[in-house]
């Protein structure tokens, strides 16, 4: 090969790095240091204000697995409503907030049922609107067969 083809050659091998190395990133090119703040900041165990924190806890593992325990009680003494424990694998890409559930139990059964019980055919999106090192507010908005609910969850260390 002589050296005007070797240089050639130099050269679209250097345009060919540079094209496929500077393509956008996973999350769509933005917000990827917002995505590793949130997911350095969500990291451990939240309480939801307000609720038995017995039973109402999220736990954020650092290995992107977590643990729900989820039950709308405000006492801990009765239990008006089911007490659930989700498992799975979290993601946060810029401020939504994905579970991919692997295990559902009920821990204690409840006397009253909750919506939780009625949403056949439903789709769920949870949103961070507040994620700090003591507090954490996470949106809620389900879509079903009848219709669109939002509601907000508080929680803190």
């Amino acid at each position: 090969m002589n050296s005007t083809k070797f240089s050639r050659f130099l050269i679209i091998i250097f345009i060919s790095f540079v094209t496929f190395n500077c393509g956008s990133s996973d999350d769509g090119g933005n917000g990827s240091d917002v995505t590793i703040s949130n997911k350095a900041k969500i990291i451990g165990v939240w309480y939801e204000t307000d609720k038995c924190q017995e039973q109402n806890i999220y736990t954020f593992n650092t290995d992107l697995n977590y643990e729900l325990l989820d039950s709308g009680n405000i006492d801990c003494n009765t239990n008006e409503f089911t007490t659930y424990k989700f498992t799975g694998i979290y993601n946060i890409i810029n401020s939504e907030l994905f579970f991919n559930q692997e295990t559902d139990e009920i821990i204690t059964q409840g006397t009253t049922l909750t919506t939780q019980d009625f949403e056949a055919n439903s789709s769920t999106k949870y949103t961070i609107e507040t994620l700090n090192d003591t507090n954490l507010i996470i949106k809620t908005t389900i879509t079903s067969d009848s219709g669109i609910r939002t509601y907000s969850n508080s929680f803190e260390r």
